[in-house]
């Protein structure tokens, strides 16, 4: 396995509620506005659009935060990638 899988051009926050200045929340879940991973908590779904939404919003934000993603099941593999994507190895 790699140690990096993939980076963002931009810095990535990850667990994040809320949103900080000049940074856009991709959000998980019914309590999130758009743009949402999965607005009915699939994580299927979410692990499904991460990367196309992080290629997609790198182009227009400086700084991207991703709100928790449960730690179960396919959700570990989500959070085990962007994990590697916010490393600076």
């Amino acid at each position: 396995m790699l140690t990096k899988h993939y980076s963002p051009a931009v810095p990535l926050r990850i667990n994040a509620k809320k949103a900080e200045k000049n940074e856009l929340l991709i959000g998980f879940g019914p309590n999130y506005n758009a743009p949402n991973l999965s607005f009915d908590g699939s994580l299927v779904e979410a692990a499904s659009n991460l990367f196309s939404f992080l290629a997609k919003y790198q182009k227009k934000y400086s700084k991207i935060a991703i709100a928790p993603i449960p730690n179960k099941g396919i959700g570990r593999a989500i959070n085990d990638r962007i994990k590697r994507a916010t490393s600076k190895n």
